[in-house]
């Protein structure tokens, strides 16, 4: 597992729980994860080839495929 399905496997257990939980009674969590980190790591590298630095493309890519919206019933974490 790459680095970016490790970092959605935690974030999605998080945040992002029956989806998890979805996966995980499918049979197909860890499936899920790969082509999720897989799809990440390609657009990261893509937009770095466009011309893109590291931290920019990290801010567009992985919102779509890595540390998605959390469910509408998780608590977020007030704002100070």
């Amino acid at each position: 597992m790459n680095y970016w399905a490790q970092l959605a496997k935690l974030h999605w257990k998080k945040f992002l729980p029956k989806m998890y939980q979805k996966y995980q009674d499918q049979g197909i969590l860890d499936q899920e994860l790969e082509k999720a980190g897989q799809k990440a790591a390609d657009m990261i590298g893509q937009l770095i080839e466009q011309g893109l630095r590291p931290e920019e493309a990290k801010e567009i890519a992985l919102p779509q495929t890595v540390l998605l919206t959390p469910e509408k019933d998780q608590e977020t974490l007030p704002q100070n």
